[in-house]
């Protein structure tokens, strides 16, 4: 063999342990380096199962092939109450998801004015830009920030009481409007076009069941929109919304 061909040779082979090298160190990074932990931070609105859902990664994942903006993206459009995100690795295995929420979840009309309203129903805002979800009460008496509403008529404990098992049941992002006439007349729109009617505050975490229950049917699911009295839970109507 000539001095030309052996040099080509040895080449060849320092080209083959390079590549051989490159594999090895890729494939056992794509073994080390996956995804052990998500940890959530600065959420309060949301659970941190809800976010996690929503980012779109999860445990098992390979590291490399997370990219950090589009679970951002993912976050923010399917949580719609989360304003940022942030999202970082610690060490080789674990993926932190650092998010800021908004304050003001719920808005009420008084006249000209729109009353904002945490998740638990105290003021944050006494002339907000209306974004978040209407909820509906008996007349405002008084709204001062950091407080619950003082109204002319129902006990406002009876509204907290009512929007927290609502939310619990079905998630903020589920909620499309809340009413609180006044102790016996609640109700809810849901789901996109489900209103539901709970009558009061009297066997609601019976009535809250029984609406997922129905909500689950296929037949109901199907209207795409339909009232649901659950106001006796032991006689349920479901009418359909033109």
């Amino acid at each position: 063999m000539s001095f030309r061909s052996k040099r080509k040779a040895s080449v060849f082979a320092a080209v083959l342990a390079a590549a051989a090298v490159v594999l090895i160190l890729y494939l056992l990074s794509l073994a080390l380096l996956r995804i052990r932990g998500i940890e959530i931070t600065g959420n309060s609105l949301y659970t941190a199962d809800e976010i996690k859902e929503a980012s779109g990664i999860s445990e098992g994942d390979y590291l490399p092939f997370v990219r950090r903006s589009r679970v951002a993206e993912n976050i923010k459009s399917r949580l719609g109450f989360v304003s940022s995100v942030n999202v970082r690795f610690r060490g080789f295995d674990t993926a932190v998801i650092s998010v800021s929420e908004q304050n003001t979840v719920f808005f009420s009309v008084i006249g000209d004015f729109r009353i904002g309203l945490s998740k638990d129903l105290r003021v944050t805002e006494t002339d907000c830009d209306g974004s978040g979800i209407e909820i509906e009460f008996p007349a405002i008496k008084r709204a001062y920030i950091g407080e619950m509403p003082e109204l002319y008529t129902g006990d406002p404990e009876h509204c907290r009481t009512f929007v927290s098992a609502l939310i619990g049941a079905f998630g903020l992002d589920s909620i499309g409007s809340v009413s609180v006439k006044d102790a016996d007349g609640f109700h809810a729109v849901v789901n996109g076009g489900y209103k539901l009617m709970f009558g009061g505050i009297n066997d609601l975490n019976v009535k809250i069941e029984v609406a997922k229950k129905m909500l689950a049917n296929e037949q109901v699911s199907a209207m795409g929109a339909a009232e649901i009295n659950l106001v006796n839970p032991k006689e349920v109507y479901v009418l359909p919304v033109k």
